[in-house]
């Protein structure tokens, strides 16, 4: 005698309910994915901006300039002129410990293009200089100027258009992030005034290219004064607005 075993199957109806199912979850979870997937050019600015912090905290505390107060100038150091303009470059790097270190070009100040209010920093007409000026309102610093300089001339210096210019960045760190810095040695002592107190008005360009020297917009631009200030640039200041903005709303 022989089992009759009765095969059983899905029917038309049940494989669509699944696929629908499929579908609507699908839907659902897919934009959530992407909208909880960090921006990587985003963390890696971030991460630059902390490292760029740490480092000159760290400079302005230790080493050479701890005995010059605190301040990043160069002028005693040597008497050479290029020796001077590389000092800070140099120490940068070796906080860095970047991969490769040539501070002897000067990329960055030849691509500076806005300029004109900062001439009188220099009597070296070839080395150009961003700083601080007094915007529309007696004694108020036009920050947001400087912001856009910053950025404008780190795509000026190391882009043409959307196309990479063929120029080498100073260092690159362990993590690929590839800098550009305006060599100097801080001797520019001009000053601004805001609400009776006088700061330095004279920033330090550095440029930091987040995804190896491919697209304009992601380099970012970054101001250093004598005494380790830093400003960002407009894009950065945006991405680190981010999350200051995201705490906010959430307390």
């Amino acid at each position: 005698m022989f089992k009759n075993y009765k095969k059983s199957a899905f029917t038309l109806a049940e494989i669509m309910i699944v696929f629908t199912v499929i579908g609507v979850l699908t839907a659902i979870l897919v934009p959530a994915l992407f909208t909880a997937s960090p921006d990587q050019e985003k963390l890696r600015a971030k991460k630059a901006f902390n490292t760029l912090t740490r480092a000159v905290e760290n400079l302005t505390n230790a080493g050479p300039y701890d005995v010059n107060d605190g301040m990043l100038v160069s002028t005693s150091y040597t008497t050479d002129k290029d020796e001077r303009n590389s000092f800070f470059c140099n120490n940068l790097a070796e906080v860095l410990n970047v991969k490769k270190v040539d501070c002897t070009e000067d990329v960055v100040n030849a691509g500076m293009t806005s300029t004109a209010n900062c001439a009188a920093f220099t009597t070296d007409a070839e080395r150009k200089r961003l700083c601080l000026k007094e915007g529309t309102k007696a004694n108020v610093p036009d920050t947001e100027a400087l912001q856009n300089e910053l950025d404008s001339n780190c795509i000026a210096a190391f882009y043409d258009g959307d196309a990479p210019k063929d120029v080498e960045f100073n260092f690159v760190t362990s993590d690929g992030i590839m800098w550009g810095v305006q060599r100097t040695d801080f001797s520019q002592n001009e000053t601004i005034v805001l609400n009776g107190v006088s700061s330095p008005a004279f920033y330090n360009l550095i440029c930091i290219d987040v995804d190896s020297h491919k697209r304009p917009e992601y380099i970012y631009g970054a101001g250093i004064r004598r005494d380790g200030k830093i400003i960002v640039g407009t894009k950065l200041q945006e991405i680190l607005s981010e999350d200051y903005e995201k705490v906010m709303s959430e307390d």
